[in-house]
Parts: C-alpha cells; sequence; structure tokens
C-alpha cells in the first residue's frame, strides 16, 4: 500500500489494506524499533495508521485488542518490552512529538504512560513534566505538538466511542420515554412560575432525583446509566440543567436572578435574550474563579 497521500491519520473510514495483508504484516512476533518507528513523520504516519486499522477490524475481539506488541526504544537497546496493542497505539500519541524536535534518542522507560492512571490530571503532569520543559524551541512549536496530542487522543475517542459504548444517544433517551412514561414528565412539564424561587428549586432538585433513579433503574439500561453508576460520571446540578430545568441563575456577586429559566438544554435551549443574557451572566464568576486557581497553581 502506498502511504504517500496520507498527510494526515484516517480515524474513522475503511482500512487501508485488508485485514489478510494487515495481520499477515503484523505477526505476533513482530518487534518494532521505536527509534525506527519515529525516524520521520511519514514513517510515523504509515505505522500508526496500520495498528488503527488493526483496531478497526477487530476492536471487540479480545485477542485483537489486547494483543501483544513487542518493542524497543532503541535498536542497541538489551531489554525488549511488550505492551498490550490499545495502550501502545495510546503511547505512540505520547511518544510522537519527540520527532518534531528530533529527539527520539531521550525515549526510555520514563516516557510509558500508565493507561490505568489516565486522567486529565495526569495527562497534564505528562505534558508539563515530560513534553514541555527539556525542548529548546518556540512556543508555536510547543503549542503545535501539544495540539497535536490533544488532536490524536480527541480522534481516537471519536471514532471508537460507540464501540466502546461512550456514547450518549437520544434515540435511547427517546426509547425510555416510550418506556416509562413518567421519565417524559420529568423531562417535558413546565413549572409553576407563580411559586418562591426557594419552592421551585426544590420541585426541581426533586424531579432530578427522580429521573436519575428512574435512568439508573431502568432494567433494559441506558447511555445514561454508567455515568450515575459509576459515581462520579455526571454532576446532578449540571444533569438537571440539561434534562429538566435550567432553573435560576446567580450574578457575579452570587445574588439569586428572581427570573426563572423554565427550559432544558436538551429539548429547549435559550430561547430568549434575556436567557442567554442570564446565563452568560452567571458564567462570569465561575471564569474569573477557574482564572484565579490557574494563576494560583
Amino acid at each position: 500500500m502506498d502511504y504517500e497521500d496520507l498527510y494526515e491519520i484516517d480515524f474513522h473510514n475503511h482500512p487501508k489494506k485488508s485485514e489478510k495483508e494487515l495481520f499477515a504484516q503484523y505477526p505476533p512476533d513482530l518487534l518494532l524499533i521505536i527509534e525506527q518507528v519515529l525516524s520521520s513523520k511519514k514513517t510515523f504516519q504509515m505505522i500508526f495508521q496500520d495498528l488503527i486499522d488493526m483496531m478497526k477490524y477487530g476492536f471487540e475481539r479480545d485477542e485483537v485488542r489486547h494483543r501483544i506488541i513487542y518493542y524497543k526504544f532503541h535498536k542497541n537497546d538489551t531489554i525488549s518490552r511488550s505492551m498490550q496493542l490499545n495502550h501502545f497505539i495510546a503511547n505512540l500519541i505520547f511518544w510522537q512529538p519527540l520527532i518534531t524536535v528530533d529527539a527520539v534518542g531521550l525515549l526510555d522507560e520514563t516516557w510509558i504512560f500508565n493507561l490505568s492512571r489516565f486522567n486529565s490530571k495526569t495527562l497534564m503532569s505528562y505534558i508539563n513534566d515530560k513534553i514541555l520543559p527539556i525542548y529548546d524551541t518556540d512556543y508555536a512549536t510547543k503549542n503545535a505538538m501539544v495540539d497535536d496530542l490533544y488532536n490524536y487522543i480527541i480522534s481516537i475517542s471519536h471514532a471508537f466511542c460507540l464501540l466502546m459504548g461512550m456514547g450518549i444517544s437520544l434515540y435511547d433517551l427517546h426509547q425510555l420515554e416510550l418506556r416509562d412514561p413518567t421519565v417524559s414528565h420529568l423531562m417535558r412539564d413546565g413549572v409553576d412560575e407563580s411559586l418562591e424561587p426557594h419552592e421551585i428549586e426544590n420541585i426541581l432538585n426533586e424531579r432530578n432525583k427522580e429521573l436519575i433513579d428512574h435512568l439508573v433503574n431502568d432494567p433494559l439500561g441506558n447511555d445514561y446509566k454508567p455515568f450515575f453508576a459509576s459515581g462520579t460520571g455526571l454532576k446532578e446540578a449540571q444533569f438537571r440543567e440539561y434534562i429538566v430545568r435550567i432553573g435560576f441563575k446567580a450574578d457575579i456577586n452570587g445574588n439569586t436572578v428572581p427570573v426563572l429559566i423554565n427550559n432544558n438544554f436538551l429539548l429547549h435551549g435559550l430561547t430568549k435574550p434575556s436567557f442567554v443574557y442570564l446565563n452568560a451572566l452567571s458564567g462570569r464568576k465561575a471564569l474569573i474563579l477557574t482564572k484565579l486557581n490557574c494563576l494560583a497553581a
């Protein structure tokens, strides 16, 4: 297969080679030399594309997803290492910025990213501790390196999220409404705006808890259930704005503005100029606090 026209990785479309050809080229006992894989952008793209395409053919098969890849960082290394294919692909993403600054010789075991501990904090630590400090290069190049890294990560998420059950389907939610009419009422019924603000907030919070309970206990399962079952996936307050009602917003001093946004983001959105204004007004405090926390760090 000629990769002459491959300018960027194709995460979504059909593999470039046949399944038979691809798996014959990468037999189970193949030993990859990382300094050769990262010898140029083109070589990296060719091999990375092949490995991504292997996952496209067999992501649902454990023997493909978790097949062992043997590798050495450098040709003269006495130690050969091994890693699952899915983890190996991810680590290639973290190692590919070294091509840009011609620093592949720095690779050693300290550059291996532990995917079992992947989150935004460990990702930022890796970028700050490994990728950025050691390069004497301009900020535009550094920004481009980090941008490429994030682009690869996000592209893999978009390409494989449905296979991994990480998407949220509106069709799935509609089917739940048909099976359970209470869910539809909790999502779609408005709130009596003549009530006091604290009464409305109590009603919305109770409605939100009831809706979450229906989602978690749905016997047929739904896309939202894993997020709440994990205990860390969705914040209840954010979920309420998304699917029940946005409710009241506060100004920059934390004072509640007594104008009810009697919509949710899923079904209605911000349908009035006043709703857009109130939503933007309440976001200012969060932006300021985030900026102050970044400066303090």
